[in-house]
């Protein structure tokens, strides 16, 4: 299993991408999912899943 180095450039853009109202949930599992070196589905459409979430 590897281990998730969080850099402070990192925390930067993960707050600024928060704070835009960008869905969270496919960073997540890309975060989640990563240091089990599991593989990513393919299918997944990054950019639909990382729009902004309506108010």
């Amino acid at each position: 299993m590897l281990e998730l180095e969080v850099t402070g450039q990192f925390r930067k853009d993960y707050k600024r991408i928060k704070k835009r109202g960008y869905n969270m949930e496919l960073l997540e599992r890309v975060i989640d999912t990563l240091p089990a070196e599991k593989i990513l589905i393919d299918s997944i459409n990054f950019w639909n899943y990382l729009r902004k979430i309506p108010d």
